[in-house]
């Protein structure tokens, strides 16, 4: 398990177009210095949609579920143009904070999509811990001009189970209390 969690990380940013249920990564955006051209992107719109974090197995009906998935952890932002007509990547800069991805997207990377996720292996489990950091956005031309960076502030509260816990009469509960009153009637039935 260990293994494909390291090969996941390492692929984060090599080109590929993420299907569903797969973490999206990012190809690098090359940038071809031109001493001429000192004219910056716009300041690129930033808009936080969305934390997501790990979760673990979770009971269904008669089984447990789980996801390949499951171990993600997620910020998804939405880009506005930054650049017109003009091609940019971005570049997503740690500021402040313990940010999970580290330094994983300081790119600059290429964005097909206005909608971006920045993962991070988050471990399939209901603890997590909180979250609360800041980005810095930054949108970067072909001559490798940068735009103003923009802040986006991430926090998620993070989740506890509050320690170990005993399962309730839940269905194997109920079973084993019901093995456990058939004996009992079953011996009292031979005894007398």
């Amino acid at each position: 398990m260990r293994t494909s969690r390291l090969a996941i990380a390492s692929c984060l940013l090599l080109p590929a177009t993420a299907q569903a249920g797969e973490m999206p990564y990012y190809e690098a955006f090359v940038v071809e210095a031109d001493p001429a051209d000192t004219t910056p992107p716009a300041t690129p719109r930033v808009e936080l949609l969305e934390v997501k974090r790990g979760v673990g197995p979770r009971d269904e009906g008669c089984g447990t579920t789980i996801s390949s998935t499951d171990d993600f952890g997620s910020v998804r932002l939405e880009l506005g143009e930054a650049g017109g007509d003009e091609v940019v990547g971005y570049r997503f800069l740690p500021i402040d904070g313990s940010v999970p991805f580290g330094s994983a997207y300081a790119g600059p990377v290429v964005v097909r999509e206005p909608v971006v996720y920045l993962g991070w292996i988050d471990g399939a489990q209901d603890d997590q811990e909180p979250l609360d950091f800041t980005l810095h956005v930054v949108a970067v031309d072909r001559a490798g001009n940068e735009s103003e960076p923009v802040a986006i502030h991430v926090r998620d509260p993070g989740r506890s189970e509050g320690g170990c816990s005993v399962g309730g009469a839940g269905s194997g509960g109920l079973l084993l209390a019901g093995v456990a009153l058939l004996l009992r009637r079953s011996k009292k039935g031979r005894n007398g």
